[in-house]
This record gives C-alpha cells, sequence and structure tokens, in this order.
C-alpha cells in the first residue's frame, strides 16, 4: 500500500505543473443549435501582434446560422386559371426575360386584342376631331374675314349714298322729297281731272282744280328746295329721274351691304359655335383615347400576370406545377410554381445578443466554418446588422447579415450549419 501511495505522489508532482503552464491553456464553448444563434465576445490576442501587456486587445464575437442564397425567389402567377406551359424543370439554368411558365392565355389575349383595337378607333376618331376642329377653325377665320370685308362693302355704299344726297340732310331725302312727290301727283290728277271737265263741257270746278293743282306744285317746289344748304349737287336745283333712280340705287346698294354684314356675322358667329363644337369633340375623343389606354394596359397587366419570367440569371431551385393544373382565385396568390436561385452568391444570416451587439459593425471582417465541411474556411464581410430585434421570447437578439465569395466547387449548400468568427476592434 505504501508502494503504491509513493507512485501516485511522484506522478501527480510531473501532471500539476504542465497543466498549469500558460502554453496549455485551451478555450471551449458550449455546442449551438441551429437557428437558436448564440455569440460570445471573447478577447483574443492578435496571431500575428506581439505578445506585450501594451497590445490592443480584439473582441471576436461568435455566432451561428444557416447557410442561404443571396437570390432565392418564390415565383407565382399573378392571377387564376390553368397551367398551360411548363417550360423548365428543376437544376435547368436559366435567363434574365426567359418564360418558365404560362397560364392558358386565350381569353386575355382576346381582351387584350379588343383593347389595342379600342385604342386604334379612339386615335383615330382624335385625329378626325383634330381635323375637324382645324377646319372649323380655318372656316371661322374666313367668317370673319368676310365680316371684315361686308363691312367694307357697307361702308363704300354708304360712302356712295352720302356722295348723292349731300349736302341735303335725312330729312331733305326720306322727307322732303318724297311729300313733294306727293304734291305733284296731286297737281297732276287735278290737271287731268279740269281738262276732262273741259272737253265734256264743266266748267263750273276748271277754275277751282287748276288753282288746287298751281297750290300742289307750288308746294312741291317748296318743299324740294326749302332745305337744300350749299352747293346743290344736282346743279339746276331739281332732282331729275335719272338722279332719283341714282339715289334709289344706292340706298339699294346700302341696304345690300347692310345685310351682306348681317349675314357674314351669323355666319361667323355659326363658325364660332361650330369651333367651340368641335373643341369639345376633341377633349371628348382624347378622354376616350386615355379610357382605352388604360384599358389596354389593364389587359397587358392581366396577360403578363398569367405569365411567368425569370427575374434574373439562375438556376431553377423547385417546380411545384404542370400542366392542366387549375389554380382557383383563391389559392393562386399563395401557389409558389417556380423557385429560382442564383448559385453564385450566398450569406449567412445569424443573429447577435444585445451585449455584443454593440461591438459589431458593417465592414468587419468574419471568419466562417461550416460544420458539413470542416477544412473549408471563408473570408467574410458584415454586410447589414439590424436596429430592431428579432421577436425572441426568451432573449433579445439583433440580425447581422455576413457575405461572402462562394468558392468554386466548395459543396456548400442552402441550408448548411455555419459558424461566424466576426473579429470586433474595441474602441
Amino acid at each position: 500500500m505504501a508502494k503504491w501511495t509513493l507512485v501516485f505522489l511522484v506522478i501527480l508532482l510531473l501532471v500539476v505543473p504542465t497543466a498549469c503552464s500558460p502554453a496549455a491553456k485551451t478555450t471551449t464553448s458550449a455546442p449551438v443549435s441551429v437557428n437558436a444563434t448564440a455569440s460570445s465576445t471573447t478577447p483574443r490576442p492578435s496571431q500575428n501582434a506581439p505578445s506585450t501587456s501594451s497590445a490592443t486587445p480584439v473582441l471576436h464575437v461568435m455566432a451561428t446560422g444557416r447557410l442561404s442564397f443571396v437570390q432565392d425567389v418564390k415565383l407565382t402567377f399573378g392571377t387564376s386559371g390553368t397551367v398551360a406551359q411548363v417550360n423548365v424543370n428543376v437544376l435547368d439554368k436559366v435567363t434574365k426575360g426567359q418564360v418558365l411558365a404560362m397560364l392558358d392565355t386565350s381569353s386575355l389575349q382576346e381582351s387584350l386584342n379588343a383593347a389595342q383595337f379600342a385604342v386604334n378607333a379612339a386615335k383615330f376618331a382624335r385625329d378626325q376631331a383634330n381635323y375637324s376642329l382645324l377646319t372649323a377653325q380655318t372656316t371661322s377665320n374666313t367668317m370673319q374675314q368676310n365680316v371684315i370685308s361686308a363691312n367694307v362693302d357697307l361702308q363704300q355704299a354708304q360712302d356712295n349714298l352720302n356722295k348723292l344726297i349731300y349736302p341735303y340732310n335725312y330729312h331733305t331725302v326720306y322727307i322732303d322729297v318724297p311729300t313733294a312727290i306727293g304734291y305733284i301727283t296731286d297737281a297732276m290728277r287735278e290737271i287731268t281731272n279740269a281738262v276732262n271737265d273741259l272737253k265734256t263741257g264743266q266748267t263750273g270746278d276748271i277754275s277751282s282744280l287748276l288753282q288746287q293743282a298751281l297750290d300742289n306744285l307750288t308746294s312741291g317746289h317748296d318743299q324740294l328746295y326749302r332745305s337744300g344748304v350749299g352747293t346743290d349737287p344736282f346743279e339746276n336745283q331739281n332732282l331729275s329721274s335719272s338722279q332719283y333712280w341714282a339715289l334709289r340705287t344706292a340706298e339699294f346698294q346700302l341696304q345690300k351691304a347692310q345685310i351682306a354684314v348681317q349675314n357674314a356675322q351669323n355666319n361667323a358667329n355659326s363658325s364660332s359655335i361650330t369651333v367651340a363644337t368641335a373643341k369639345t369633340a376633341l377633349d371628348n375623343a382624347n378622354n376616350n383615347v386615355d379610357i382605352a389606354q388604360n384599358n389596354l394596359n389593364i389587359a397587358k397587366d392581366a396577360l403578363q400576370k398569367a405569365i411567368i419570367t425569370a427575374p434574373f440569371d439562375g438556376i431553377i431551385g423547385a417546380v411545384n406545377v404542370k400542366v392542366f393544373d387549375v389554380l382557383s382565385s383563391a389559392a393562386f396568390a399563395s401557389t409558389t410554381a417556380i423557385e429560382i436561385i442564383d448559385p453564385s452568391r450566398m450569406e449567412l444570416n445569424v443573429t447577435v445578443n444585445e451585449l455584443d451587439i454593440s461591438n459589431v459593425k458593417v465592414g468587419q471582417k468574419v471568419n466562417l466554418a461550416v460544420d458539413a465541411l470542416p477544412n473549408l474556411r471563408i473570408d467574410g464581410t458584415v454586410s447589414f446588422v439590424g436596429t430592431l430585434p428579432t421577436s425572441d421570447t426568451s432573449m433579445i437578439l439583433f440580425p447581422v447579415k455576413i457575405t461572402f465569395t462562394l468558392p468554386q466547387n466548395s459543396g456548400l449548400k442552402a441550408g448548411m450549419n455555419a459558424r461566424a468568427d466576426i473579429i470586433a476592434d474595441k474602441s
């Protein structure tokens, strides 16, 4: 028994100093479950920095998470219908804009064609309305010119009349002259009656008739010359027959010119109404074009919703529909038809607790290790640090995104667990 006790003491003396040596210290960390990211801040000496007491400590924030593709899009149809085409399979390479799947678009295409026809018809009607407006405006301008021309003719006719009646006034021409003509007419009738009485031997009233005729002629003479002032344009102080009819002709020309002015003005007013009507028709036509174009845009949008195209170059990750599948109005929006990924870009999404998040900043370097590929080491960069915590009932965690260049033939898959060592220099 004493022999074995002595051997135990010798072994103990050999082991204890070695275990207490600084070169033999190691740090172990408890394993962390997937999606429940744990983080810890551990000061570690830099591998290349000299081991002096004045060196600035480096903080290492540890976190775990799952790898995912930067671009991983689940595509759905934007409307209900029957699947008519599925043009891709899983793992097919596709290019941006390539048609991946399509619903039966026959009715949508008919609606689109009808909407396009309506747009064309509305535009044609608008062009016709615009032409009518231009024509009406041209006609209106012509009518306005006609009014101006008719007024010129009216002024000319007025001047011609003025030349004939000057210096006689309106009373002379329109009252005195007709009154004098009436006296002369009465005198001629009385002379005729006196001649007839003389022929029949009835001489009793001849003297009276002749006296009345003389009185009428005198009254007519006085009526004609009592209002004249200045030089008489009729020279011999008498209004001859030719001069009288010249005066009447001038009056008729004046009346004709007045009628022409009125007609021209009426036509101008009518043309103005036509222009206003044409403007209203053009406004309505423009409104109809807008309505038709809006309906066309709606039809195009409806047709586009029935077609799924690749939003970027990538690989098909999943195809969940097949030809003749019927997508109801209640299910089409929630049914992922095709999933497309960009396999050239991946990222790691982790969460960091509230105690360490202040040390994590965009641009910091990150060392990544993948559980399934223990020999692979990846250099990454912090690209996003969330300001709002994620919904977690046990602790307050903030989202952090780490991006990295995907090594060729690395074997990395979306969903793999990875550990991140964020190098956070303490400021």
